[in-house]
């Protein structure tokens, strides 16, 4: 991502070193490229590596918010449910980590003398 940055910074550097490889100046496909990083910035659910941005999947999501894995796979009448209704459970769900620890603050703040 900060080479996507540079490049927006640094418009007439990068346009240089395109013509040092004798490539045309911002092709179409470098400007395509430069808006699907800038979509990426924004997302919560893209992960940054050194070969670009990637979606995080559905059992991903399920670790992070301390479900098991496939947890939410498949519904009630055993049907497989499909991602973009897993992304929304797993988004609207509570971290289960961090509800046990506030369930254990409570009981320890209540058991405390007044």
């Amino acid at each position: 991502m900060h080479e996507i940055r540079w490049v927006r910074e640094h418009p007439d550097e990068f346009d240089r070193g395109l013509a040092r490889r004798g490539l045309p100046p911002r092709s179409e496909e470098i400007l395509a490229l430069d808006r699907s990083w800038r979509a990426a910035e924004t997302r919560v659910d893209a992960v940054s590596y050194s070969a670009g941005v990637r979606r995080l999947t559905p059992r991903e999501c399920n670790r992070l918010q301390g479900f098991p894995d496939d947890w939410d796979r498949y519904g009630a009448d055993g049907r497989e449910i499909p991602d973009s209704h897993r992304y929304r459970c797993m988004g609207n769900a509570v971290c289960v980590p961090v509800a046990e620890w506030l369930g254990h603050r409570l009981v320890a703040a209540d058991a405390w003398p007044t």
